[in-house]
């Protein structure tokens, strides 16, 4: 129905390529060999970035199709350039490929596992000319609308003038509580340094930040005379509560971010706001009732008391 044409990238020797492309391009050739595609299939060894509009624009003409068969695509700029030139795509069902062809409705998406499914959609692109036709005017209008530099500059502004009016809200549990008349007030900052240090001191807590208070002092006035430049973070297996207890005790300023209960949780300063990204991420497809089942079956292995568990984190202690 259609001849191939394979843009692989450049190269001057097929031998002098690394392990893994040599490899893929040795394994076409032979493709093209045992099935006699000889005539059908080009692979041209390179081609210029003034040459690649015209690539796309020689498969619009000849009303051909641009297909991303890839396991994976984080974006695909290549389906942007080939949509922008009236080429429709058939691209696989994974990151990118889903906004703009749900964006631009110039395509089919395609499971690259499935043989079948990629032979179906060909066929239909290649004989089919109202719906190729179809799929290649939607590319045309709607590429300039939801991907040209106007566009996503419209769209981030929009984005960014939104920030105003979204409420940061804190943690539900209370800050520690505050400290008496005699003793020098807790250290909260203002502001978090998130984004204007260029640097992060990220520790532990017991026997590292803590446990030598002349040493803390110290620290705490070099982190002081580098002022916004050099953030701070804790690291720890501490329940939010227990570390914010145990700085207070020790006088040590908020820091700018909290990474509590072994990673399962995540604050940042100096209001305590919870990280629900983080906590949305590591909740997808948390099983903790199969975990435990689990280990139930390992011996020595023994849960930590009620107050040490997390809704994304099972505490355990193994004797031995």
């Amino acid at each position: 129905m259609a001849n191939l044409v394979l843009v692989l990238g450049t190269r001057d020797d097929i031998s002098g390529m690394e392990s893994g492309p040599r490899q893929v391009m040795t394994e076409i050739l032979m493709l093209i060999d045992r099935y006699d595609l000889y005539g059908h299939v080009a692979y041209p060894k390179r081609h210029g970035v003034d040459e690649v509009p015209d690539l796309y624009r020689l498969v619009a003409k000849n009303r051909g199709v641009f297909i991303n068969p890839a396991l994976t695509e984080p974006f695909g700029l290549t389906l942007i350039e080939a949509t922008a030139c009236g080429v429709p795509l058939i691209a696989t069902a994974d990151g990118g490929p889903r906004d703009i062809i749900g964006a631009c409705h110039n395509g089919v998406l395609i499971d690259p596992l499935d043989i079948g499914d990629i032979q179906k959609s060909l066929r239909q692109a290649l004989t089919d000319p109202e719906q190729w036709q179809q799929w290649s005017s939607n590319g045309l209008s709607n590429v300039r609308q939801h991907f040209s530099w106007p566009s996503h500059v419209e769209q981030y502004l929009q984005y960014v003038n939104q920030l105003p009016q979204r409420r940061v809200q804190p943690v539900l549990s209370p800050l520690p509580k505050a400290p008496a008349a005699d003793q020098p007030d807790w250290k909260v900052p203002d502001r978090n340094r998130l984004p204007s240090a260029d640097r992060f001191l990220i520790c532990e807590i017991d026997n590292t930040l803590l446990g030598n208070q002349e040493a803390l002092q110290l620290l705490i006035q070099r982190l002081q005379e580098h002022g916004k430049s050099t953030g701070v973070g804790i690291a720890t297996g501490r329940n939010l509560q227990s570390t914010l207890a145990v700085l207070e005790e020790w006088r040590f300023p908020m820091p700018d971010l909290l990474i509590t209960s072994t990673g399962a949780e995540i604050y940042y300063g100096p209001q305590v706001v919870t990280d629900t990204n983080w906590q949305r991420h590591i909740d997808y497809r948390w099983q903790p009732n199969a975990i435990r089942a689990a280990m139930e079956e390992l011996p020595g292995l023994e849960l930590q008391p009620p107050d040490c568990q997390r809704t994304t984190r099972l505490a355990t202690t193994l004797w031995i």
